[in-house]
């Protein structure tokens, strides 16, 4: 029954998770494919360069507060500039400060248990 829980409590921590982190992928993935030029003047998004130089990770944050106002790039492709939105959107809510994504981490964690409660409470009652 615990390991039950545990995986499903583990499910909903994942999918919380995702959700903060797709938009990130998707804009990256999206400037991979479709803008070469972007990905190489900024600089390479991947996440092995993201997780280890934290100038890539300000670039990437420069070209999401800044690609709306390229008018030529949002005629272009409005797509991107929808995903960045909503990434830099994301970004702000979470934060750099450790403070911030301990806090954020630490919700997910009472989320993802709350959920998992109720889903076995509704699962086994």
């Amino acid at each position: 029954m615990a390991l039950l829980y545990f995986a499903v409590f583990l499910l909903f921590f994942a999918l919380l998770v995702a959700g903060t982190v797709y938009p990130f992928f998707r804009l990256t993935r999206k400037i991979r494919a479709d803008h070469p030029e972007l990905w190489s003047g900024f600089g390479p998004f991947d996440l092995k360069t993201l997780s280890e130089n934290a100038q890539a990770r300000k670039n990437l944050v420069r070209f999401m507060s800044s690609c709306h106002r390229d008018e030529a790039l949002a005629q272009k492709d409005p797509e991107l500039i929808k995903a960045a939105k909503v990434a830099l959107e994301i970004y702000k809510f979470t934060g750099e400060s450790l403070k911030r994504q301990l806090f954020l981490c630490i919700l997910y964690l009472l989320v993802a248990g709350a959920l998992a409660n109720a889903a076995m409470r509704a699962l086994f009652t």
